[in-house]
């Protein structure tokens, strides 16, 4: 029964083969982490390098052309990495594209936070003010909306919200 002892070295091989990449892949972790936290410039700049190549995007940038803020120049948010695994914190710092389609080129990128960078994400200024002339009106409706029901309680006393029904008998204060 040769082949029963090979089945047996190959299973062992194969096992001990998943179990060293696991310790592999791990103590690579530990180390890429290590090296990001001592280099966080440097880190940033690999990772805008990977996403140029992928996204096809210009890139010209050295780790001298990056200037590391303490806070985030939008929120003010202290500027770290996190220790967690696999979370996306609002204060990491991130490389900004202030222009998206010129890509990773001197005087068009920035280090902000991930929160800010990930409200800004692709949009372009027309877009941002869109957002912001929107979230006005919604606001002022929701403004309008509370000063209405302010006058409802005003009329009746009442703080209970009105039902539909109450609207078709003719007994809705809002006419």
């Amino acid at each position: 029964m040769p082949h029963k002892n090979k089945d047996i070295a190959r299973n062992y091989r194969k096992i001990w083969k998943q179990n060293r990449r696991k310790e592999d892949k791990e103590y690579a972790t530990i180390q890429n982490r290590k090296w990001r936290d001592s280099n966080p410039k440097g880190y940033l700049l690999s990772r805008a390098r990977a996403r140029s190549r992928s996204e096809n995007l210009p890139f010209n940038l050295s780790v001298n052309d990056l200037q590391m803020p303490e806070y985030c120049p939008i929120f003010g948010l202290k500027l770290e990495f996190s220790n967690g695994r696999n979370t996306r914190p609002d204060n990491i710092p991130t490389l900004d594209r202030t222009i998206p389609s010129l890509g990773y080129v001197k005087g068009n990128v920035s280090i902000i936070s991930m929160k800010a960078n990930r409200l800004k994400s692709n949009a372009s200024l027309k877009e941002l003010k869109q957002i912001v002339a929107w979230l006005e009106t919604k606001i002022l409706q929701m403004e309008d909306i509370s000063i209405i029901l302010k006058e409802i309680d005003l009329v009746d006393g009442s703080t209970e919200l009105l039902d539909d029904e109450a609207c078709a008998t003719g007994a809705c204060p809002i006419r």
